[in-house]
Order: C-alpha cells, then structure tokens, then sequence
C-alpha cells in the first residue's frame, strides 16, 4: 500500500480491475426484498375487472376529442424524460463526479 506524502491510499479502481463481488450480491438483495414486498403486499382475491364504458357515455364527443389530443404529446414527452434520465444514470455510472470518488 502506497500512502505517500499525501496521505492518500491510492486505491482508487480502475477501468482493467475485476468487478467489486459486493456489487453483484448488493443487487441480488435487492430483488429479492423487492420480490418479497410484492409477496407480502399482493392483495388475497384476484384483481377487480373494470368494466367497458364507452367514453361518450359520460362526456361530449368534443371532451373525448380534446382527451386524445392531450393524450398523444403526453405519451411523448414521458418516452423523451425516461430517455433522458437513462442516459444520465449511464453518464454518471460510467464516469461519477470527482467529488463522488471521495
């Protein structure tokens, strides 16, 4: 071990070193306390069929139109932001900030 003058260990991984093995496990508990959540939270009887209404039952053709319009710009946007938050969490695992690595 290398501490030098600066007092650092000089441990810090780099891109060759194996996989850290606390990962892998960290990741396992993970699912499984999550698997186990849904175990435990999962209601007793089957889930409720909701039943088939058409819209124009309850509203004017022109709500149901303005509805669908809203609808698709939406749907769109939440494809845009997971994208971009993928895009970040692979940014940050592939390269944390400096302060980070302390």
């Amino acid at each position: 071990m290398d501490i030098g003058e600066d007092g650092d260990t000089h441990l810090r991984r780099c891109r060759g070193d194996p996989p850290d093995p606390v990962s892998p496990l960290a990741l396992l508990g993970a699912v499984t306390a999550a698997e186990a959540a849904v175990l435990l939270l999962r209601g007793r009887q089957a889930a409720i069929v909701p039943a088939r209404v058409q819209p124009q039952a309850y509203f004017s053709a022109d709500d149901v139109r303005r509805a669908r319009a809203y609808r698709r710009p939406q749907l769109a946007l939440t494809l845009l932001d997971s994208a971009l938050a993928a895009s970040l969490l692979a940014r940050l695992a592939r390269r944390p900030p400096r302060r980070w690595a302390e």
